[in-house]
């Protein structure tokens, strides 16, 4: 059943819902004139009756073909519905006695035609002039009944009565049938539709939801690589801050062993030679120090604490300083307790380097003292100098 309505009003595919409803409507209106003439006929009413139910066919059979095979929706249905209100509702009307007659129902078909085919202008335009048809017919009857023709008897007015009835009745459930028929099917599309739209929205917003994750990733990663710079420069920094110190020693240990040669001082040569061996040995610990700072930043240092005396650890680096403060006119005092303390010997020389190295740079007179205190659990090293100092905004940088 479903295979010949849609050879009759069309394919899915090449029709919307709205022209296939137009489609059927033509075909509809073919049918029951068809069945309207031969009924007029087989009644025995007035030839004009029969007349105008043969003209009803050929129009909407022709207008079916031009809908069906030009697919020009809008004139097919303006001259469709237009020949039935303007000429075809009139003829019906005083070919079958007026109002008594069957042209009632066939206006209430027309007007279900129009609401179900047409939408927009185009459905105001007909049905105001369905009804201004209408009303003109009623007045024209009120004031000229004679020139209606009349049913020959009273049972082919029945007859005709009864048959239209059941054309209207037959007429509205086909265009109910076919209009929810056909809108339920487009609705279930646009449900199938909306449910697909759900999901690519659903699929869109976890796929934001990803990309929005992997953004904060990846300005993780920047993050880390800028903090990875900044280490970067900080590591060589320091290192030309920490070889500084030590090299300058050596320099000037140097400077010592060639004033020792020329005045031929042995032992001056053999106390200054022990020193410098003292200093370079120091040194290639502050580049195990640093390649160990290094690991610290990056969370891949190995703490090894050990029990040291934290005397001689001051006392060796106070040595090293020695000729760098001497030779700034500083005095480098070492007023330590002997303390035996847990800690890292490598961290602990350099962070000692540091501060005693900071401590010469920014005090140009006056002297250096390092002390430690081994009075509480918690020991204290501190060292003082009568430089510069450190100002305020910059102390809040330390730690």
């Amino acid at each position: 059943m479903n295979k010949i309505l849609e050879k009759i009003i069309g394919d899915k595919e090449r029709f919307d819902l709205p022209h296939r409803i137009l489609n059927a409507s033509m075909f509809l209106a073919f049918i029951l004139n068809l069945v309207a003439a031969v009924s007029n006929f087989m009644l025995g009413l007035h030839w004009s009756a029969v007349v105008v139910g043969l003209s009803g066919v050929v129009i909407f059979l022709l207008l079916y073909f031009y809908s069906f095979y030009t697919h020009n929706y809008k004139r097919a249905a303006i001259f469709g519905l237009g020949f039935l209100i303007a000429l075809f509702i009139p003829s019906i009307w005083f070919t079958n006695e007026g109002s008594v007659g069957s042209t009632q129902y066939l206006i209430f078909l027309v007007l279900t035609g129009v609401l179900t085919i047409t939408k927009g202008k185009i459905r105001i335009g007909l049905v105001t002039i369905l009804v201004l048809v209408t009303l003109a017919l009623y007045i024209f009857e009120y004031y000229y009944p004679e020139l209606l023709i009349t049913y020959p008897n009273r049972t082919e007015r029945f007859s005709d009565l009864i048959i239209s009835f059941l054309f209207m009745v037959f007429g509205t459930i086909f265009y109910i049938n076919i209009y929810y028929s056909e809108y339920h099917i487009a609705n279930k599309k646009l449900i199938e539709k909306n449910i697909l739209l759900e999901k690519t929205h659903q699929e869109i917003t976890i796929q934001k939801t990803k990309i929005e994750v992997q953004k904060v990733e990846l300005e993780k990663k920047a993050k880390d690589l800028q903090d990875a710079n900044k280490t970067k420069d900080r590591f060589f920094t320091i290192i030309a801050h920490d070889l500084k110190s030590p090299f300058n020693a050596l320099i000037g240990f140097s400077e010592l062993i060639e004033q020792a040669v020329e005045n031929q001082d042995l032992e001056e040569i053999g106390k200054i030679n022990k020193i410098v061996l003292q200093s370079s040995t120091q040194t290639h610990k502050l580049l195990l120090n640093l390649l160990e700072w290094s690991k610290a930043q990056t969370n891949q240092i190995k703490y090894n604490p050990t029990k040291i005396d934290i005397h001689k650890i001051i006392n060796a680096q106070v040595e090293l300083f020695k000729y760098q403060s001497n030779k700034k006119g500083l005095q480098l005092k070492d007023e330590s307790n002997h303390c035996m303390i847990f800690a890292d010997l490598n961290l602990l020389n350099t962070v000692l380097r540091n501060l005693i190295s900071n401590a010469i740079k920014y005090t140009q007179k006056g002297e250096i003292i390092i002390k430690c205190n081994c009075e509480t659990s918690n020991y204290k090293i501190s060292i003082s100098d009568t430089g510069v100092g450190i100002s305020k905004e910059n102390l809040k940088k330390l730690f």
